[in-house]
């Protein structure tokens, strides 16, 4: 088994094992609140809400960028989305940064995400992270802003 390689007791030497480290490695406490973690989420289909409201946003942004005339995609799969301003629909992060037709789109919209009170991680990648907490009022919402953020995009663009 591949957990056995992590045991030091048995293999003293560097080569012998594999390294694993972080901050609560090994704690026995942090073994037991995680597992219990996992349960209640388990049991409470907590990963099967997350994925539904994250597959409706998915939806939701694709209509966005499929009515605009502007080469916009939406990729994630579950709770994990994203925006992408690029010529063609990113199948990895190399090509989502190869792509981009504009580098300055990403800070306006994130800029404008902000203002209307909707906070992702960074200004250079509109990637989104769907939390227990948030529902369909959250998500369109977000879909509301970013489809004005787009017409206004458009127009801007339009008007040179």
């Amino acid at each position: 088994e591949i957990m056995k390689l992590l045991d030091y007791k048995k293999h003293r030497g560097k080569l012998e094992r594999s390294f694993h480290g972080g901050t609560f490695t090994g704690n026995p406490i942090s073994m037991v609140a995680g597992t219990a973690t996992i349960k209640e989420l388990e049991s409470r289909h907590v990963h099967l809400q997350l994925n539904r409201i994250g597959e409706y946003m998915i939806k939701s942004l694709e209509k966005v960028a499929e009515q605009s005339k502007l080469p916009i995609h939406v990729t994630g799969t579950g709770s994990i989305i994203g925006i992408h301003f690029t010529r063609r629909k990113p199948v990895n992060a190399r090509i989502s940064y190869l792509e981009r037709w504009n580098e300055e789109v990403y800070p306006l919209l994130h800029k404008r995400m902000l203002l209307e009170g909707i906070v992702y991680v960074s200004e250079h990648m509109a990637h989104f992270f769907l939390s227990i907490s948030h529902d369909k009022s959250h998500v369109e919402k977000l879909v509301n802003v970013f489809s004005k953020f787009i017409d206004s995009l458009e127009r801007a663009l339009k008007s040179g």
